[in-house]
């Protein structure tokens, strides 16, 4: 059986590569150096003989080679043909897919009777192929003078042979259309009706006021000729729009013509010519395309008049192929004309601007956003990150079915949330839905609840992938009371807890009431998913945040922001832990006196108290006894102190009372002596993380340097910016050797102050610190160099640490041109902030002004901050500007954020913020 299998396919290949040899027989035949040839090519002597040699071979193999005989006798009569062979020639024309250099139809028709013979012998021989019959027999019916040769006789001929009763004078509407007879002829060839044919014509001839323009006509010869009809159809739209509506005259006010219409068709079959766009275009019209209302002024009349219109039109059309544009770029994307269509009359089309891997997205997406009409573009962001509806389901497939039981208010905001967290997240984490979707009731209590947002659904979303059910449930509570939840503060307060649900819940608490800005809060959660490292650091940080939630967050924020140092940068912090196996000799006693004391888990508070030399408060509690003796004996030789006397008598008579006093009042010593100590350690650690970076930079100096948030953050900015870092190096050397002027000093800057003095201004003053107080906001022009390099990181800017233009924070600090002016509250917090600076031509400009402040509170901010700078400006000699440029002198690069007239900063919004933590 097997050797019989492999017989056989070793027929049916042999049977494949010799039909292969013999396909030249079925080419298309073309007209060529004056012969007919096959596909191009010339069939010699040698391929005749192989092609019957491999015929021969095929019927040895059982196979019917009756037709391909057949056309190899017809290949080797017709390759006799030339332009001499007469009456035969008509077998070219009938033949071949391009026209003959001379029409033998012609020829013939012009013989007459006397050509009758040799046609009719034609049709009667066996050889003549099939195609040539209906062209021999019209050439018949002409020579024998029952009708007159037509144009293009071939193409008319096989319409004949298809429907006797073809309109053959419908073949003149040829031209205008600029439809090709090949063209037509290779339509019919393929199976063409002549119904299809007839009515095609008839509507070209019903349109022919249409093909008076001869760019129109252009436009439709490049239109395959199935897209012929509807593309007539869209024309003769588009020509609606092109004149005047029926009642209004040119000569009124408002024109509601558009001339030129054909250049948006042109436009339309630029991007495709397919009839599907093409009758999408159609029914759409109305919508793509409504009647303009070109406004032309009354007083332009004739050429001036017809002008402008045409400029009016020629703007309206470039306006409206951009909804073209768009409509097509959906189409494109879905390859479904009823789907866009669907999305355009709704104006949804941004619900479907996205590229997926398989047109059945976006017919997903459609459902679901008909399904759920509040989603937004976070589904097409999602969508197009699957292969196919197949996995889109495997992952989303458990989570609409439990989406879907519930009211559709209430499943809308869940399918939002988790598309909305979706987004951004890995393959990996998608694939856990299937898993997570039973716990989408959990959070039911939550959107219960009056004025629940899709935000705080968003929230709460994210941490069904950690939380367990009872913390989830209380985390809810927690919001109810507050009305406030960030997902990264839940964050922080679960890996704080190390598992402990109290704890959880009252670090919660703590976190929920208090206020954080985005870019701290984030930072704070980055380095929390790095707690595990240090394990020495969640009791502290627990400990730190009962006392100040505020400085807990801010400390980790700080380490959060030194992960861009590397994990070996944070080696300080594991230095904190103190060790438990030996203590000093001097604490040796306070250990055998507290034997039994209980630490806080992973705080021993003895261990940290012992890190340094035993407080004399502390020792002072362990000699309490003796000092009570020595008083007694004291007291014993002053009679008038008997009652003193006799209570410390008593005292030391209750031995194990006083006892208990010792050790408690040792143990709160020791305890609040351990809390002052991790603290301290905490702080250390951190500034020490901080002074490594700054070592690489100052090397032996930055062991002197005091850690204070501006160098911080400027110690961490040296590795954020690439633009302007070798300044900023610059800058930091000198400003730690005690020269804060440097900047100033370097040429570009002297020359700039200079200039300016040269022409009558102040620089002095315009470089020198001015402050004053106005309605209990204090401004003030900045001089530290590196409290400038914080004007982002208060208000949440694009120049805020990370920012993509933190770089010109540098160029604000080193430049004579500009400054930072800073506005605090009576608390002496930093509620506002504007860079100033001098134009080209010495004008003092202003940028956007931010600020925290209330909406209420800031037109008083906005007119302080003006009526300061006009103060200002006088005193320096200034002028105040409203535009111009800005060049930076020191630095390479600096960003313009676009300068802001200053009559409109008094009217207008200034620019909001989230107070950062100070």
């Amino acid at each position: 059986m097997a050797f019989k299998r492999r017989e056989q396919k070793r027929v049916h290949l042999g049977v494949r590569v010799l039909r292969a040899q013999v396909a030249w027989l079925d080419a298309p035949y073309h007209w060529e150096g004056g012969r007919l040839t096959w596909g191009g090519s010339v069939p010699d002597a040698g391929l005749l003989w192989k092609t019957q040699k491999r015929l021969h071979e095929l019927r040895q193999l059982g196979q019917s080679t009756e037709a391909l005989q057949h056309k190899l006798e017809q290949a080797k009569w017709l390759l006799t043909l030339t332009e001499a062979s007469g009456v035969v020639l008509l077998l070219a024309e009938a033949l071949c897919e391009d026209a003959l250099p001379c029409s033998p139809s012609q020829l013939v028709a012009k013989q007459g009777q006397a050509a009758l013979p040799e046609l009719q012998r034609l049709a009667a021989d066996p050889l003549t192929p099939e195609d040539a019959q209906p062209l021999l027999g019209l050439m018949i019916t002409v020579c024998q003078g029952a009708r007159k040769l037509p144009s293009h006789p071939d193409l008319t001929a096989r319409l004949l042979a298809q429907q006797p009763g073809f309109p053959v004078a419908f073949l003149g509407e040829l031209p205008i259309l600029m439809l090709t007879p090949t063209k037509l002829r290779a339509e019919v060839r393929g199976g063409l009706s002549a119904d299809a044919i007839a009515c095609l014509l008839e509507q070209v001839s019903a349109r022919s006021y249409l093909f008076r323009s001869t760019a129109l006509s252009t436009c439709l010869m490049r239109v395959p000729f199935a897209s012929v009809a509807v593309a007539l159809e869209l024309a003769e739209t588009l020509h609606q729009r092109e004149v005047l509506p029926t009642g209004e005259e040119d000569s009124g006010p408002l024109v509601r013509r558009a001339p030129g219409m054909h250049d948006a068709l042109a436009l339309v079959l630029e991007r495709d010519d397919s009839a599907v766009w093409l009758a999408l275009l159609v029914r759409c019209a109305a919508l793509l395309w409504p009647h303009p209302e070109l406004t032309v002024k009354n007083r332009l009349w004739g050429k001036n008049r017809e002008d402008a219109i045409q400029r009016k039109a020629q703007l309206w059309r470039q306006e409206r192929h951009v909804a073209v544009e768009s409509l097509y770029q959906i189409f494109s994307y879905c390859q479904d004309a009823e789907l866009a269509e669907k999305a355009l009359r709704a104006d949804k089309l941004w619900r479907l601007r996205f590229v997926a891997a398989e047109p059945e997205l976006y017919r997903l997406a459609w459902a679901l956003y008909e399904e759920f009409p509040g989603l937004d573009s976070d589904l097409s962001d999602v969508l197009q990150k699957y292969r196919s509806v197949a996995e889109f389901r495997a992952d989303f497939g458990e989570a609409l079915r439990v989406i879907r039981a519930q009211s559709a208010p209430v499943g809308g905001l869940l399918l939002a949330a988790i598309l909305w967290n979706c987004q951004s997240e890995t393959r990996e984490v998608r694939r856990q839905l299937p898993q997570l979707a039973p716990r989408l009731t959990l959070l039911l209590p939550l959107i219960e609840l009056p004025g629940t947002q899709l935000w705080h659904v968003r929230e709460f979303m994210g941490t069904l992938g950690y939380l367990p059910d009872s913390w989830l449930l209380l985390a809810i509570e927690l919001y109810k009371k507050v009305e406030c939840c960030d997902a990264e503060k839940v964050q922080l307060a679960f890996r704080l807890a190390e598992g402990d649900e109290s704890r959880f819940v009252h670090l919660l608490e703590k976190l929920l009431v208090i206020g954080f800005d985005w870019v701290p809060l984030q930072a704070a959660y980055r380095f929390g998913a790095q707690l595990p490292r240090f394990p020495a650091l969640a009791p502290l940080f627990c400990e730190l945040m009962e006392q100040q939630p505020r400085r807990a967050v801010e400390r980790m924020a700080q380490l959060g922001e030194a992960l861009r140092l590397g994990l070996e940068a944070l080696e300080p912090l594991q230095k904190l832990a103190p060790s438990v196996e030996s203590l000093p000799e001097e604490w040796e006693s306070i250990a055998r006196l507290l034997p039994d004391v209980p630490d806080v888990p992973g705080l021993p508070d003895l261990a940290w108290a012992a890190t340094e030399p035993l407080p004399p408060g502390i020792a002072k509690l362990l000699a309490l006894p003796e000092r009570l003796r020595r008083e007694a004996e004291y007291l014993s030789a002053r009679p008038e102190l008997a009652v003193r006397h006799s209570a410390v008598l008593a005292r030391l008579a209750d031995e194990a009372a006083l006892l208990r006093t010792i050790i408690e009042e040792v143990k709160e010593a020791v305890t609040q002596r351990a809390r002052l100590l991790r603290g301290a350690a905490l702080t250390s650690a951190v500034e020490e993380v901080y002074r490594n970076r700054l070592r690489g930079i100052l090397g032996s100096r930055a062991l002197l340097v005091r850690m204070t948030p501006n160098v911080m953050n400027a110690a961490l900015l040296t590795l954020d910016i690439t633009e302007n870092r070798r300044l900023l190096i610059r800058l930091l050397r000198a400003y730690f050797d005690g020269d804060r002027d440097w900047a100033l000093r370097q040429r570009p800057n002297l020359i700039f102050l200079e200039a300016l003095t040269a022409r009558g201004v102040d620089a002095l003053a315009w470089r020198a610190p001015h402050g004053e107080s106005v309605s209990g906001l204090h401004l003030h022009l900045e001089t530290d160099p590196l409290h400038v390099l914080q004007m982002g990181n208060y208000f949440d800017t694009c120049l805020s640490f990370g920012g993509i233009n933190a770089f010109s924070t540098v160029a604000n600090a080193c430049d004579a041109n500009k400054r930072v002016l800073y506005v605090r509250d009576t608390k002496g917090r930093i509620v506002a902030r504007q860079l100033l600076a001098l134009n080209s031509e010495d004008q003092l400009v202003g940028f956007n002004l931010y600020s925290t402040l209330s909406a209420e509170e800031r037109p008083k901010l906005t007119r302080a901050v003006v009526d300061y700078i006009q103060r200002f400006a006088t005193r320096c000699g200034l002028e105040l500007g409203s535009e111009g440029t800005v060049p930076p002198l020191l630095a390479t690069d600096w960003y313009d954020d676009g300068i802001t007239a200053w009559d409109d900063l008094r009217v207008s919004p200034v620019q909001t913020s989230a107070p950062r933590v100070p």
